[in-house]
């Protein structure tokens, strides 16, 4: 498999899947910041979150292992922070949940999440469905 038809799978993947969740911060901002709350509370949840996250983060490097100066980046930088969370909700979820919790409490902070997802959400998918 070639690394930019990996990258445009990656893509074809994140994309709408980005774009999906942006809608729904930005349409359903209290249930985002409910179930943030709700998963401090839940530890299992957390926990395979965090097994979830990471082993999104190393499928993703693992088919798209590269670092390269246009838009594939996107798809490495995704991997690593996928891998990050992962590790970081495994391996320290406190820390984690002491650092998001407040942040996702914020209405403001959850829409313009939104809004930043799904700029990333769309230019993915244009990138890899070939729109641009």
């Amino acid at each position: 498999m070639s690394y930019i038809f990996a990258a445009e799978f990656m893509a074809r993947v994140i994309g709408p899947l980005y774009a999906i969740v942006a809608v729904g911060l930005m349409v359903n901002p209290d249930f985002y910041r409910n179930m943030t709350a709700q998963i401090g509370e839940q530890a299992v949840v957390t926990y395979l979150g965090g097994i979830l996250a990471l082993v999104t983060g190393l499928l993703t490097l693992n088919f798209y292992p590269v670092w390269q100066a246009d838009w594939t980046i996107l798809i490495s930088v995704f991997g690593w922070m996928a891998v990050a969370k992962g590790a970081a909700s495994v391996v320290a979820p406190g820390w984690l949940l002491r650092l998001s919790g407040p942040l996702m409490q914020r209405p403001s902070f959850v829409r313009g999440l939104g809004v930043i997802v799904l700029i990333l959400g769309l230019f993915l998918s244009t990138k890899g469905f070939g729109i641009a």
